[in-house]
């Protein structure tokens, strides 16, 4: 889950000359939006004219705050991997059909349904577990790439949403859709011109503070490229063979078709030798 609290302590954080401090800004702009409260889906703000509060006597002019408690939410790791809408699991009680009323602990889940949406950026059909509240979403977005577009990034509570959001907004700004349809790419282009930003801001998109921090590594070349143990020992062995070769303690045959270049026949001379004794 796209946790609020990646920010914690950030004065403190992101100050001196570390990756943090180097991050651009507009993604320390999509963090704080990702702090923003989001869409109350499984209840509605109390209606009051005055902030909290409410008239309750318009003659005296009497007002009395007004409790806006919202409903405490949980959001599993299944919503990472799944669009949910804003939904998430609600803690609460059951009411026994009894005469004494008891009441016992309950987790109200949402319903989920497995459905095929269809990228119109992507030209890519995608099986993704929905919610109902999110297939009106997009259903009043008039399309899956809108919903994914439009809806602001604290809505989502999901890591595949912020995901598919950088998928198209990279897409959009290289311009690398519908490569061999000129009709369908200028329709494209044309249909989602308003969504389009540049591609530095679009690869920071939907990325974690510590995936931030590698983006900006690899940008400034202090990501080191790990090598394979077996092409390490393979030129170390080049270059014992070589030295060895130089030195004449081996004799070398050259041959083009050989995968070793001209150090094949090696130990050539050592073989001979076994021979004779």
């Amino acid at each position: 889950m796209v946790r609020f609290s990646e920010l914690t302590g950030r004065a403190k954080v992101f100050r001196g000359n570390s990756f943090l401090a180097r991050l651009p800004d507009h993604y320390i702009n999509y963090l704080a939006q990702l702090e923003r409260p989001g869409k109350r889906i499984h209840d509605e703000q109390e209606p009051s004219a005055i902030l909290d509060y409410k008239m309750v006597n318009k003659s005296t002019q009497r007002i009395e705050r007004v409790p806006d408690t919202p409903v405490n939410v949980v959001y599993p790791e299944e919503a990472d991997k799944q669009i949910w809408g804003g939904e998430g699991v609600v803690k609460g009680f059951f009411k026994y059909r009894t005469f004494y009323g008891v009441y016992a602990p309950n987790l109200l889940y949402p319903t989920l349904f497995d459905t095929v949406q269809y990228s119109e950026i992507l030209d890519t059909y995608m099986k993704v577990t929905m919610t109902e509240g999110a297939l009106m979403q997009v259903d009043e977005c008039h399309g899956f790439d809108y919903y994914l577009l439009k809806t602001p990034v604290q809505d989502f509570k999901s890591r595949l949403a912020l995901r598919l959001r950088r998928k198209l907004l990279m897409s959009l700004a290289m311009e690398n859709y519908h490569p061999n349809d000129p009709v369908k790419r200028e329709y494209v282009k044309e249909k989602y011109k308003e969504f389009v930003i540049p591609l530095e801001e679009a690869e920071y998109t939907g990325l974690t503070v510590n995936e931030a921090v590698t983006q900006l590594k690899v940008k400034e070349g202090q990501v080191r490229q790990t090598i394979p143990l077996k092409v390490i020992y393979a030129e170390k062995l080049m270059e014992e063979l070589k030295e060895k070769a130089e030195t004449g303690e081996i004799e070398v045959e050259e041959k083009k078709d050989s995968m070793l270049g001209s150090l094949t026949g090696i130990f050539k001379k050592s073989s001979k030798e076994d021979k004779t004794t």
